[in-house]
């Protein structure tokens, strides 16, 4: 490209393309003219060879009229749009910058790319770095790259005056911990989970112990309890129970349902009160016009049933020592036995829950239970005893 024959050049006055937004309609049509004649001409400069264009033969050649560019070329110059070499050749100063910009960043990479030569055929370069990295490396070690607007004197002195701090810090002398505070071992945090939501009128809560230190037995002589191993045979078992219960087109959740059936096997739940939950869960989001997603839905209500059971626990062995009611003992025996005949008719139903639902009912008086389905509360069958009192002697024959 041409460039103009000027000694000097003050990049630093070169105004932002923006200011032309204050510039009248006629004299930015003129600059667009006279700056694409300068991308075909492949120039920045408006000369021909050693010729020099006059004002006529620039008119010409943006295709303007010479009143045209009389009465904006001023206004163009004063606004620092264009400018005249020291041959008064006329010359676009945005860009000669691009120009210039160019070759800087030409030189540097030339620059950059014999030295990384230099530094291969020397065997300074680790095996295996590329070269971006080893820039990369060396950027690291200068500590970064300038910051906007900030001179080499004033990096160099701002990078002396952080690492003399960095310095400092570090023979700084920090305190010690020592004695017997060194060798205290982490204590164990108690958790308590509150309950009271589940059992409606017992405000109880149970006290889980949280051990965050645990230590390894060949160290501390200690014994662990080792989490209680559940055959795979059973797991595969209650996995397949589980799809079942939730949706057998489901297959894609075959290995969430082997996780969460070793989860709660673990946690002491059976397989009666694992299936009994997802029909409940399912049920409830039916009647409410939903559908569970996936299993992860059934998380929380296992949780609470665990939670159930184990205060139901807790309950029984408290109370124990009293006299309970006959009626009361009568249906909870009662609503045990139904719920282990319906998960019989269920499995006998191909794990279907419609139809073990009617053979329940349809069977129910014939074996001595209530025609009450035993996937609801325990509650309904005290109240169905309560308004019919049942043959204790006969029932218990």
């Amino acid at each position: 490209m041409i460039c103009p024959n000027i000694a000097e050049f003050d990049r630093s006055q070169i105004p932002s393309p923006k200011t032309l937004r204050s510039a009248p309609c006629e004299m930015r049509g003129v600059l667009d003219k006279l700056l694409d004649a300068l991308k075909e001409m492949r120039s920045c400069v408006f000369r021909a060879g050693t010729l020099v264009l006059n004002d006529a033969e620039i008119a010409k050649q943006a295709g303007l009229q010479a009143d045209e560019l009389e009465r904006n070329l001023p206004q163009m110059i004063a606004r620092g749009m264009l400018a005249r070499d020291d041959e008064n050749a006329l010359f676009s100063t945005v860009m000669y910058d691009r120009l210039l910009r160019r070759e800087e960043r030409a030189a540097r990479t030339a620059t950059a790319d014999a030295d990384w030569q230099q530094k291969q055929e020397s065997g300074d370069v680790p095996p295996g770095l590329s070269r971006k990295a080893m820039s990369a490396r060396e950027n690291g070690k200068k500590g970064g790259r300038k910051r906007k607007g900030e001179s080499d004197e004033e990096y160099y002195a701002r990078k002396e005056r952080e690492q003399a701090a960095h310095r400092a810090q570090q023979n700084m002398m920090m305190p010690i911990p020592g004695g017997n505070a060194a060798a205290q071992k982490p204590t164990q945090e108690t958790q308590q989970v509150s309950v009271s939501d589940n059992l409606g009128s017992v405000g109880s809560a149970v006290e889980k112990s949280n051990n965050i230190y645990k230590p390894n037995s060949s160290s501390t002589g200690e014994t662990q309890n080792p989490e209680p191993s559940i055959p795979d045979a059973d797991i595969n078992r209650v996995a397949c129970s589980i799809i079942q219960a939730f949706d057998e087109n489901r297959k894609d959740q075959a290995l969430h349902a082997k996780r969460y059936a070793k989860e709660w096997l673990n946690a002491g739940a059976s397989e009666d009160l694992i299936i009994r939950t997802i029909h409940e869960t399912v049920q409830k989001y039916r009647d409410l016009g939903k559908k569970v997603e996936h299993l992860g839905g059934f998380v929380k209500p296992m949780a609470n049933a665990l939670a159930n059971q184990e205060l139901d626990e807790v309950r029984g062995e408290a109370k124990a020592p009293i006299t309970a009611d006959p009626l009361v003992a009568f249906a909870k025996h009662q609503y045990a036995e139904a719920q282990k005949c319906w998960s019989g008719l269920w499995h006998l139903h191909n794990r279907n829950m419609e139809k073990a639902d009617e053979a329940f009912i349809t069977s129910a008086v014939q074996k001595g239970f209530p025609p009450l389905l035993p996937r609801g509360e325990e509650s309904a069958y005290v109240e169905y005893y309560r308004k019919n009192p049942p043959q204790m002697e006969a029932a218990a024959a």
